[in-house]
């Protein structure tokens, strides 16, 4: 935004800025441009995450008075050595919040910015995040790589599955002719028993062993 526009933000409470890549400020100066006084009367909350091109709320020498600022958080902005050029007045803020919720303050808050960049206590989430991303494609890699040896060992099972039901089928003619010649000498046996008492099982056996039939 431009120093015009920041001036007319006299109702903004919350200004967040995340996970813009190519974001070097907010507050954009031209040259030739002349110093301002800018008042942010209501912001309460600014929030910083994730810019890994920001270098400072504004490079201009404007005079930013945050009447109301009382948390301002900053998280991998690692190219970030300065709140601003000019002076920045911040007369409720008494910490800065980064990485793991860690708060730090010292004299003044560009003094405290200088100090977190030398310490690298700014830039730590953009590197964390690169490492958190390579983990995750480890993990993708690794959880695609289980996902294919199950396919291949339930298409194995299914293959020999598959060929055990051939064998069934194949047997299946046989059995079904067995069946019928067991039939046909129940028949043969009951014919000869006029008073028609049940035939036994010993009776069929010992008929097959005769025909030769008994698997």
């Amino acid at each position: 935004m431009t120093s015009f526009t920041a001036k007319s933000l006299v109702h903004l409470t919350r200004l967040l800025a995340k996970n813009c890549e190519m974001l070097e400020e907010i507050v954009m100066t031209s040259e030739g441009e002349s110093e301002e006084v800018i008042t942010f009367e209501s912001l309460k909350y600014l929030e910083l995450t994730c810019l890994s091109s920001f270098k400072s709320f504004c490079s201009g020498k404007h005079t930013f008075i945050f009447s109301s600022l009382a948390t301002l958080k900053v998280m991998g902005c690692h190219k970030m050595q300065s709140f601003s050029s000019g002076v920045a007045t911040v007369p409720f803020l008494k910490m800065v919040e980064v990485e793991n919720g860690k708060k730090h303050w010292k004299e003044d808050l560009n003094t405290t910015i200088e100090h977190l960049f030398k310490d690298k206590e700014i830039g730590g989430l953009h590197v964390d995040r690169k490492e958190s991303s390579s983990k995750n494609i480890e993990r993708s890699q690794t959880h695609q790589m289980s996902a294919s040896t199950s396919r291949a060992l339930r298409a194995k099972e299914l293959g020999a599955q598959s060929k055990a039901d051939e064998i069934v089928d194949s047997e299946k003619p046989e059995i079904h002719k067995l069946r019928l010649q067991i039939q046909v000498l129940i028949h043969k046996i009951r014919a000869k028993c006029p008073w028609n008492r049940p035939v036994k099982t010993y009776q069929v056996l010992q008929k097959m062993q005769l025909l030769g039939l008994k698997r």
